[in-house]
């Protein structure tokens, strides 16, 4: 029974030990089909968005990186290393960092060669150890990104860690480097991280200043495996992997120990200082092995032993009393993007988001150009509708995030190319030249004029005749509103700025709803009015006596459309308008009995048209005798034209000398006699 619960023991506690590990991941960078041989882009984004955190602003021209592209990679879940995630370089493969810890000494030969800088290192060690000099051929596998930062503020952090199998394992064979160097034939790798002013190179992944006992050399307080271990003054700050006994637990990564930032002594990181603000800065990051050649550790011989630095995920911060923000913006009207509109039509939202809470009263500045016009911008705090009379927007401590509105006021007409400025960090602000500060963050726009529709004459009036087709628009009389401007015709869809319109009533009227996008709306009319109908010419009539009667017809000469019509005729005898008869149609009945005791009278008559215009019009109705007028004298070779003046249905002219052949079958003739000759007609009424 005590043997099965023992037994039961040490599987409960394998099964602890198993669970508690978490294992790092890691993605090495991608090749990349350019002289370089990576992936170019991706070691942007991942220095942009993974390393940074804001304070300050990367060249992304300036991003490179030196080496092998397996030495370089992006890690997560790396709880046990102490950071979640972030970048890491190695001397070996980055991915050799994400096997479970089973050897002494994992080791990569990536072939590339050392840096010039971390031998000046090498060399600056061995010279405080009174060592003398090693070479370059001594040192590879290097690995190095670097570029141009400008920080916010006055000093540059960030969190990092430094993992070696050059740390002792627990079990052999074992490679330990703790103790070294004490040759220039053997010593451990070097790291480092320098943020100086361009060709400038100092490692500041140093130990703080309260060990080793003040005076040490600088080289002999840089980071490595032989000042941060479990028998240094920095014990604290050095993780062995497995843990120490009596809880020994693996951990999720291949390297034999690591440092942590936090320990026994001051915290162990990346601290800047006294950097001037918007000001470039040099960051170099650089690993590389240091040959091994020793009979000791045989069969290992060349740049083997792995050593690496993860980069706490956006740990890198150029000021955090000097956050950086974002800016967004949008139309309040999709429909008008690019117009200020005054009267709430269209504004715009602005919202600014720092990195950081803001440490105290901390602001944005910003400008309207040109000058002259920021009296026409109302800027004020969406959240407070305070309106924002200075320059600049004033975040209060730990406040995040301000949405501002921008609205156009006291305009009389629109104005174009007007420009909101604001910075875009806090570099920007400083005088030109030229006058006020220029800022890169720019929302162009036009500012729209927004009044009430009026109209310079209402309603709009053209002539035409009736049937007449004619283009109409009223945008040459339209004032205010904001366009595009909407015209509805009739109520009827398609909007269009010029109807094509026929007359169809005398007057005529066509209603106009004006509208556009901002609300604005109204309505107006256009008055056709029907130019005078002009009527052929009547002729007289003629009636011989009681019972007989002429149909009279009455046409127009103008309009002359094939659709226009005369609908109605009333007549009457003149003088007095005593009423005779009307009836549709463009005809005149006239009948001798309507009209008695007069020899020669007047008929007046008035026409209705299809459109319900009017035109009157007479002729002279003779119930006497019909005469041909007086007699005419005429030269040799002359004409002269004889008439008619009555109404028949037929006309049959002829010379009294030959009366067998007709001349002429209308109300007149022409005729040119060589002798004196008599004319007669006769008609039949």
């Amino acid at each position: 029974m005590n043997k099965f619960k023992y037994i039961l023991f040490l599987l409960l506690f394998t099964w602890i030990s198993v669970s508690a590990q978490i294992p790092l991941q890691v993605l090495e960078l991608p090749q990349g089909d350019t002289p370089t041989g990576y992936d170019e882009d991706t070691l942007r984004s991942w220095v942009l968005n993974r390393l940074h955190g804001g304070g300050g602003i990367i060249d992304t021209n300036s991003i490179k990186f030196i080496g092998d592209h397996q030495a370089c990679g992006l890690f997560w879940n790396g709880i046990d290393i102490g950071l979640n995630a972030g970048l890491v370089l190695s001397n070996g493969k980055v991915t050799s960092a994400a096997t479970p810890n089973t050897g002494g000494f994992k080791s990569d030969v990536l072939g590339t060669p050392g840096d010039q800088d971390l031998l000046n290192m090498y060399n600056l060690l061995f010279g405080a150890m009174n060592l003398k000099d090693t070479a370059m051929q001594y040192t590879g596998d290097a690995a190095v990104i670097e570029f141009t930062y400008k920080p916010y503020g006055e000093e540059i952090v960030m969190d990092y860690v430094f993992a070696s199998e050059e740390y002792p394992w627990n079990k052999q064979p074992d490679i330990d480097l703790t103790g070294f160097p004490v040759s220039n034939s053997q010593a451990f790798d070097l790291f480092a991280i320098s943020i100086e002013r361009p060709n400038q190179f100092e490692n500041s992944a140093i130990l703080p200043e309260t060990a080793p006992p003040p005076g040490t050399p600088k080289p002999r307080r840089w980071v490595s495996v032989g000042t941060v271990n479990a028998n240094t003054l920095f014990s604290g700050h050095f993780v062995s992997n497995p843990t120490p006994p009596p809880n020994s637990q693996p951990l999720g990564t291949q390297f034999d120990g690591f440092t942590k930032r936090a320990g026994n002594q001051d915290p162990i990181y990346i601290r800047k200082r006294d950097v001037i603000p918007c000001t470039n800065y040099k960051v170099k990051i650089a690993i590389e092995d240091f040959y091994m050649d020793s009979a000791t550790y045989a069969p290992l011989y060349g740049f083997t032993v792995n050593s690496a630095v993860f980069l706490k995920a956006n740990s890198l911060k150029g000021g955090m009393d000097h956050p950086g923000w974002e800016a967004g913006y949008h139309f309040t009207n999709p429909a008008f993007n690019g117009f200020l509109i005054e009267g709430g039509c269209n504004n715009i939202e602005v919202t600014f988001t720092l990195d950081e809470p803001a440490p105290g009263d901390y602001y944005i500045p910003f400008r309207v150009i040109a000058d002259a016009n920021r009296n026409k911008i109302r800027v004020s705090n969406l959240a407070t509708g305070m309106v924002i009379t200075e320059d600049s927007i004033r975040f209060i401590q730990d406040e995040t995030e301000i949405t501002i509105l921008l609205e156009a006021i006291n305009l009389i007409v629109d104005v174009p190319n007007v420009t909101f400025q604001y910075a875009t960090n806090p570099c920007e602000g400083r005088p030109t030249p030229f006058g006020g500060p220029i800022y890169s963050g720019r929302i162009p726009m036009t500012l729209r004029n927004n009044e009430p529709f009026t109209f310079t004459q209402n309603p709009k009036t053209y002539q035409a005749y009736c049937k007449e087709t004619l283009d109409i628009t009223i945008t040459d009389i339209t004032q205010g509103g904001v366009t595009p401007i909407n015209f509805l015709w009739n109520g009827q869809l398609p909007a269009m700025d010029t109807l094509t319109y026929q007359v169809n009533a005398s007057p005529d009227f066509v209603d106009v709803n004006v509208g556009d996008g901002c609300g604005n709306d109204s309505t107006i009319q256009v008055k056709i009015i029907n130019k005078p109908i002009v009527l052929e010419p009547v002729l007289d009539a003629f009636l011989c006596g009681p019972g007989q009667s002429i149909v009279i017809q009455i046409n127009a000469e103008t309009p002359s459309f094939s659709d226009y019509t005369i609908d109605h005729v009333r007549w009457y005898k003149l003088p007095g308008n005593t009423p005779i008869d009307d009836q549709n149609g463009n005809e005149i009945t006239v009948v001798y009995d309507d009209v008695v005791g007069a020899d020669i009278w007047i008929c007046g008559f008035e026409i209705t048209d299809v459109c319900g215009g009017t035109q009157t019009g007479s002729f002279l109705v003779n119930q006497s005798e019909l005469t041909l007028g007086s007699d005419v004298w005429i030269c040799n070779g002359e004409s002269q034209t004889l008439t008619a003046n009555a109404q028949a249905q037929q006309f049959e002219w002829y010379a009294t000398n030959n009366p067998g052949v007709i001349l002429s079958t209308t109300n007149n003739v022409t005729v040119s006699p060589t002798v004196t000759t008599e004319y007669a007609l006769r008609i039949l009424d």
